[in-house]
C-alpha cells in the first residue's frame, strides 16, 4: 500500500482547519460550609458586592461578606441542596430583578422569577435590587395620590402613592413577620401563602390606624385585629406604644407583646432588633436585620415623621434621629414606611448626606423649623 505524504498533509489541514476548540473559563469557588440559609465560599478571589453566584441544584447565592479568605452568601433556594465541597461559580453580575408594568399583581420569588402559576413575565427591563439613590434633582416628584376611597380621608389627608407592606421571614424555616399590616389584610397572607411562607407575628412600628388597623375619620381601616383573627399570633410592640395600640385596634391585653429598646425578635434563624426612637409618637420603633433598617415613619428618604398629631415631640425626634440612630451604619439600607419617594429604599448614608432633617447643626436650629 503506498502512502502519499500529500494526501496525509491534506487531510490533517482539513481536520485542523475544521477543529474548533470554545474553551469556557469562569472564576469557581469550593462550598466551605453551610446552614441557615447562609453559606462561605473559598476562592472567589474577584467576586463583587452583591455579586450573584450559582451553585449547584439550581440555587443561587448573593455575595455579602468578601473577606480575606472566604466570602459569604445569602442563598435564594433551599440550603439543603447545597452540601460542603460544592462547586460555586461567579455570575460576573450583580443580583437583578425585572422591572415594568408586566411585573404588577405577579407573585415571585427573591431573584423575579414567577412563582403564580401564570407563566412567564414579558419584561425584558432589569435593576439591581440594590443600587444607589438617584440624586434630588433626578428624581421624578411623588404626584400620584393614593386613593383609600374613603372620601374625607382623601380630601382632608394628602397620602403619596403609597404606603408598603414589608415582611421579614425565614424561607428555611417558612416562618415571617408582618410590618404594619393594614388595609388589604386577606390579601397580605394570600401573598404569603402562595409563596410558601406562614405568619409567624407582628411588627407594629405605631399606633396609627393607618399602619395597625382601626378607626380613622370614622371610618374604619383593617389591620392587626383582623389579621389574629385568621391566625394567632403575637402583636410586637414598644411599650410606650402598647397601650395607644391596643385602644386604637380593639386588641386585647394578651394580644400585645411589649418591648423595651434593645429587645429582639426571632423569625426562624433571623435576628431583628428593635429600636425605639420616639418622637413621632411616644413608642415608635424601627427594626434593624442584617444592615437593614425598616424605620417605619420615623424616618422618609427625603423627610420625617409628623409630629403635629398626638403624642408627637419635635425635640424627641431630633434626639432619636442624631443619637438613637446614630449608630446604624452608612452602609445600612432604609426602608421608610411610605413610598414617598421615587427610590423606595437608600442607603443611611445617603440619606444622611441629602435629606434636610440631617441638615441643622443644634436642637434650637431644628426646634426653628416648627416655629418653636
Amino acid at each position: 500500500m503506498d502512502i502519499k505524504t500529500d494526501e496525509i498533509k491534506d487531510l490533517l489541514r482539513a481536520e485542523i482547519e475544521k477543529f474548533d476548540l470554545d474553551i469556557d473559563v469562569s472564576e469557581v469557588g469550593e462550598v466551605l460550609e453551610v446552614g441557615d440559609g447562609v453559606a462561605r465560599i473559598s476562592g472567589l478571589e474577584n467576586v463583587m458586592s452583591s455579586e450573584l453566584v450559582e451553585l449547584p441544584n439550581g440555587v443561587f447565592g448573593m455575595a455579602l461578606n468578601l473577606e480575606e479568605d472566604n466570602v459569604g452568601l445569602v442563598l435564594f433556594g433551599g440550603s439543603e441542596k447545597v452540601k460542603e465541597g460544592d462547586i460555586a461559580k461567579r455570575t460576573e453580575k450583580v443580583v437583578e430583578v425585572p422591572v415594568g408594568e408586566e411585573m404588577l399583581g405577579r407573585v415571585v420569588n427573591p431573584l423575579g422569577q414567577p412563582i403564580d402559576g401564570k407563566g412567564p413575565i414579558g419584561t425584558s427591563e432589569t435593576l439591581p435590587i440594590e443600587r444607589k439613590a438617584l440624586g434630588v434633582l433626578q428624581r421624578q416628584p411623588v404626584k400620584e395620590p393614593l386613593q383609600t376611597g374613603l372620601k374625607s380621608i382623601d380630601s382632608m389627608i394628602p397620602i403619596g402613592r403609597g404606603q408598603r407592606e414589608l415582611i421579614i421571614g425565614d424561607r428555611q424555616t417558612g416562618e415571617s413577620v408582618v410590618v404594619d399590616p393594614a388595609y388589604d389584610v386577606a390579601g397580605l397572607l394570600g401573598i404569603l401563602e402562595a409563596d410558601g411562607m406562614r405568619c409567624a407575628g407582628v411588627l407594629a412600628t405605631h399606633y396609627h390606624p393607618d399602619h395597625v388597623g382601626g378607626s380613622m375619620m370614622g371610618f374604619d381601616i383593617a389591620g392587626a385585629k383582623e389579621l389574629l383573627e385568621e391566625v394567632s399570633v403575637p402583636v410586637h410592640a414598644q411599650r410606650e406604644e402598647a397601650e395607644f395600640i391596643r385602644k386604637v385596634t380593639g386588641l386585647g391585653e394578651g394580644d400585645v407583646v411589649e418591648h423595651a429598646s434593645g429587645d429582639r425578635v426571632r423569625v426562624g434563624e433571623v435576628d431583628i432588633e428593635l429600636i425605639h426612637p420616639p418622637g413621632h409618637t411616644p413608642g415608635s420603633q424601627c427594626f434593624l436585620v442584617d444592615d437593614r433598617l425598616v424605620a417605619g415613619d420615623t424616618l422618609f428618604l427625603e423627610g420625617c415623621g409628623r409630629t403635629d398629631l398626638p403624642g408627637g415631640d419635635p425635640a424627641a425626634l431630633y434626639q432619636s434621629l442624631t443619637q438613637r440612630l446614630a449608630r446604624v451604619p452608612d452602609e445600612a439600607v432604609l426602608y421608610p414606611g411610605h413610598l414617598y419617594s421615587p427610590q423606595p429604599s437608600a442607603t443611611m448614608g445617603h440619606t444622611r448626606s441629602t435629606n434636610f432633617v440631617f441638615m441643622p447643626r443644634s436642637e434650637e436650629q431644628w426646634l426653628a423649623m416648627f416655629g418653636r
